[in-house]
């Protein structure tokens, strides 16, 4: 429920997309697209994407 009450506050900001589904080409797109790219993580400390 907070993801999609997250999704309505930010609908129609063309900035700001929350997607709540994997896709393999999209995630390449968006690693290539990035200058830098923050992935916080309680529990691995390194911050694994992938």
């Amino acid at each position: 429920r907070e993801f999609e009450d997250i999704a309505n506050h930010f609908h129609g900001h063309q900035n700001v997309r929350l997607i709540l589904k994997y896709d393999d080409v999209l995630a390449h797109s968006i690693y290539a697209a990035c200058d830098m790219f923050v992935i916080p993580s309680i529990f691995e400390p390194c911050g694994l994407t992938q």
